[in-house]
């Protein structure tokens, strides 16, 4: 896993002549994750997590095309979303959802997840957007 810096963070780390901002604006770069092979090796030993896309909870099946992998600091968000998925259904406000995630070159790390559920006869809308990692410029 490399570390980048945007030009902003950058420049501001030059102006300021520390290295400890570096450190703490420091990005992880999952580009390097090309292949299921090194996705899984790196949930192997801790840097991903394993998920389904459709969790399980909210009836999402252990199938090839509904896995991906994520940095483990993503999980507490994903389940967050997940539980108020599950508390709109339960109250009847949704009836269907996608879970969308957004990639960047070849990486198997999604840069992003969109969950976007609503019910086919309301007007009601949930929508949450989980940023991940920002592929470098």
């Amino acid at each position: 896993m490399r570390f980048t810096l945007s030009r902003r963070e950058a420049v501001g780390l030059l102006l300021a002549g520390w290295a400890a901002p570096a450190i703490a604006q420091a990005r992880p770069d999952y580009s390097e994750v090309t292949s299921l092979e090194i996705a899984a090796r790196w949930a192997a030993d801790g840097r991903l997590a394993r998920i389904l896309l459709f969790p399980a909870e909210l009836g999402g099946e252990d199938v090839p095309p509904n896995v991906s992998y994520v940095p483990p600091a993503i999980l507490p968000l994903r389940t967050r979303a997940i539980e108020e998925l599950g508390a709109r259904a339960q109250e009847g406000l949704i009836d269907r959802m996608n879970v969308n995630p957004d990639y960047a070159g070849r990486s198997f790390v999604p840069v992003r997840l969109r969950f976007d559920a609503g019910h086919s006869s309301t007007r009601h809308r949930f929508e949450r957007v989980i940023e991940i990692w920002s592929p470098p410029a």
